[in-house]
């Protein structure tokens, strides 16, 4: 799960996961599980049922910062699948935030399953940091960001790291690179304010809190504007309405296209279906629709339905939204369990 997908092979593996999760959850024994690739079948490593549902409750006590109860799970579920480079790592974080020695051990052992996972040298970058092996940090995130160069979480520790390490001026090249190629992200300006101020370079430092300031003033005018624009067309959805829910939309210059998913948001998954059908009739490759329809038919009591819409994406199909992207999780939820969306969601999404 390491390896950077096009955004086509990103949406396959998302609904092969799906499918073959459907099959495992059925009960069908299975040696490996298929997964597409660019329109092209590639046999990968069987996951027991037992190591997803172990997964799921480690991932679960980790979100409550539970981590005893967490470190636990993981290691129930290795014992299910011993070869998973993904649990391995998490062992090691965890330990790592419980100050247990063996967390080297579990990373080393990740590594030798799969050396090419950019989340295991995160995690391995952040636990030695954490210990003050600065140098060890620098190197390990290094290799993260050459593994994956576009998550913005390892830039920003990777700079954190440098800074920390003596090389202050190596970490705020690095933040304002990062802040050229994503001047959207809260995140990265903060980083390079926090930065620049330490470093007393005061030019940089107003410049940034600046870029704050505007990205939040946009965001809560966006919310509110927006927020009024759709109060019509979900009174419409909500009344089951779909045609006046697509005048309220055109007339207010909104996405028509957003309309199955609030519907499914507001409980009105026939009305969704509704739409997405059309949207599907007017492009098969329309992902987004595909997801849409497939998670309507599941709330719907239409399972089978759910399945082979999603047996029969084409080639072709488009990326996913952020809307469609947390479909996709929810139907992950529902088919084949918490820990599959759990770890799909964390190696998809956006950077």
């Amino acid at each position: 799960m390491g390896t950077r997908l096009l955004p086509r092979a990103r949406v396959r593996l998302s609904l092969s996961l799906l499918v073959a999760g459907a099959v495992l959850l059925a009960g069908c024994p299975a040696p490996e599980v298929v997964r597409v690739f660019d329109g092209q079948q590639v046999a990968g490593r069987f996951i027991p049922a037992e190591a997803y549902a172990e997964y799921a409750r480690g991932a679960e006590a980790e979100a409550r910062g539970s981590d005893r109860e967490a470190l636990a799970a993981f290691l129930a579920a290795a014992e299910s699948d011993e070869h998973g480079a993904e649990l391995w790592a998490r062992v090691g974080a965890v330990r790592c935030r419980l100050r247990d020695a063996e967390a080297e051990e579990a990373f080393a052992r990740a590594e030798s399953l799969d050396p090419g996972y950019a989340p295991l040298w995160h995690e391995r970058g952040l636990c030695a940091e954490r210990w003050g092996r600065m140098g060890d940090a620098c190197s390990a995130l290094d290799r993260a960001l050459s593994l994956d160069p576009d998550r913005e979480e390892t830039t920003i520790a990777y700079a954190r790291a440098l800074d920390r390490h003596g090389e202050a001026a190596a970490a705020g090249r690095f933040l304002r690179a990062l802040v050229v190629r994503s001047p959207g992200s809260a995140a990265a300006w903060s980083a390079l304010a926090e930065l620049s101020e330490r470093r007393h370079e005061d030019a940089w430092a107003r410049h940034a809190r600046l870029r704050l300031a505007v990205l939040e003033a946009r965001r809560s005018g966006r919310r509110a504007a927006e927020g009024a624009a759709w109060d019509a067309v979900e009174a419409a959805l909500l009344a089951g309405d779909l045609g006046g829910a697509r005048e309220q939309a055109k007339r207010r210059r909104l996405s028509a296209r957003q309309l199955a998913p609030r519907a499914i948001a507001l409980g009105r998954p026939a009305v969704a279906a509704e739409h997405a059908s059309l949207l599907l009739e007017a492009d098969p490759a329309d992902s987004d629709a595909r997801v849409t329809l497939a998670a309507a038919a599941s709330l719907l009591g239409e399972p089978d339905r759910a399945r082979s819409l999603m047996q029969s994406l084409p080639d072709d199909a488009a990326e996913l939204s952020p809307a469609g992207r947390a479909l996709l999780g929810e139907l992950l939820v529902r088919h084949v369990g918490a820990a599959a969306a759990q770890l799909w969601q964390s190696d998809h999404e956006p950077h």
